[in-house]
């Protein structure tokens, strides 16, 4: 199976598993896939998705401020504690996935993610104010904060 195919397959089930909200899945399929910071990094330009899931990240990489035109970032299954408010650069992002790391919170920066239309923060400890934060700031945004198996 092609990487893309796993992460579109992955982003299938994903989003089936999630809590019952109307969400307009967008495809990405025809967006190179990144899975490798310092390969991106030397194409900032043309990256569009990242996915660095389960690559056992204690912090959020700052580098990936950088790209300027990413739309999907995955960040799941790793153990990033804190997400800066630097994320406010991605002014394109759109896709936002930080399933299973050990945050507490986000920073109000990430408000500022206009073009956000879905992020994923299920088996956080992400407090409710800030849910409620999100939900307000950006009520076109499609917020996972549980996966029900």
């Amino acid at each position: 199976m092609k990487l893309e195919q796993l992460f579109i397959l992955i982003l299938f089930i994903g989003f089936m598993g999630c809590s019952v909200q109307k969400y307009n899945s967008e495809d990405y399929s025809q967006y190179k896939v990144y899975t490798n910071l310092k390969k991106a990094l030397k194409n900032k330009a043309d990256v569009k998705v990242l996915v660095l899931a389960s690559d056992g990240l204690k912090d959020f990489p700052m580098e990936i401020t950088e790209l300027i035109n990413l739309k999907v970032l995955n960040l799941s299954n790793n153990e990033i504690t804190h997400i800066p408010k630097e994320i406010s650069d991605l002014k394109q992002l759109e896709r936002l996935e930080l399933m299973k790391n050990k945050l507490n919170g986000l920073p109000i920066e990430i408000t500022d993610l206009k073009n956000l239309k879905r992020i994923n923060i299920a088996h956080n400890g992400i407090n409710n104010e800030d849910v409620q934060l999100i939900k307000e700031a950006l009520p076109d945004c499609f917020i996972i904060t549980e996966i029900v198996l």
